[in-house]
């Protein structure tokens, strides 16, 4: 089962065609997207990037230091209820790229980040803490 989050808060920085999102996660399963947004760049690329970093404008990660698994798909924003992306599974931080299906990625449409998480260890009053680096 996909869970165990709740508090979000997006910081955004976009670079060179990229958006940096800071999710905190606690323990009550709700899935949390950015609102930092993002447009797929038309430039024929048929693949979604996303690169879950340790630290990032003075903020550290600690979601991977209590163990947790981090899920995260890039979707339409017009699209409340599509998922666009394959999904993306982290259990360290790391770069990754994955292929839309066919017909799927939406050239020059804005895009935003979706992320879960599950498998976590949370302290009585602790939250986790993500950085994403991601482009649609």
């Amino acid at each position: 089962m996909l869970g165990i989050i709740a508090m979000f808060s997006a910081t955004g920085v976009a670079a060179a065609g990229n958006s940096v999102t800071t999710f905190y996660f606690s323990a009550n399963g709700t899935p949390q997207i950015s609102n930092e947004k993002n447009t797929k760049a038309k430039d024929n690329d048929y693949k979604a990037y996303v690169t879950t970093s340790a630290g990032m404008g003075g903020v550290t990660s600690t979601a991977f230091q209590r163990g947790a698994t981090v899920y995260a798909r890039t979707r339409l924003n017009s699209d409340k209820n599509g998922v666009y992306s394959p999904l993306f599974t982290f259990v360290r931080n790391e770069k990754q790229s994955k292929t839309y299906a066919s017909g799927m990625a939406k050239f020059g449409q804005v895009y935003v980040l979706k992320a879960e998480t599950d498998n976590a260890y949370y302290s009585t009053d602790a939250y986790l803490t993500q950085i994403m680096v991601w482009c649609p």
